[in-house]
C-alpha cells in the first residue's frame, strides 16, 4: 500500500456542451474523492436539509 497521495483537478465535458469541473484526491490505497466545483470557484455541497425530518 503506498501512502501517496495524488490532488487534480479533471475538468469533463457533458453531452449537453456544458462543462464540469471538480477537485479529485487520490490515495495510495486506491480510494478517491470526488469535490464538484461551481462556476464561481466554490465547492458544491449536497444540501444536507434535504434528509431532516420534520
Amino acid at each position: 500500500m503506498s501512502t501517496e497521495t495524488r490532488i487534480f483537478i479533471r475538468a469533463e465535458l457533458t453531452e449537453d456542451g456544458k462543462g464540469r469541473l471538480s477537485k479529485v484526491i487520490r490515495f495510495g490505497n486506491g480510494k478517491r474523492v470526488e469535490i464538484p466545483i461551481n462556476k464561481d470557484g466554490s465547492m458544491r455541497w449536497f444540501d444536507d436539509s434535504k434528509l431532516m425530518r420534520k
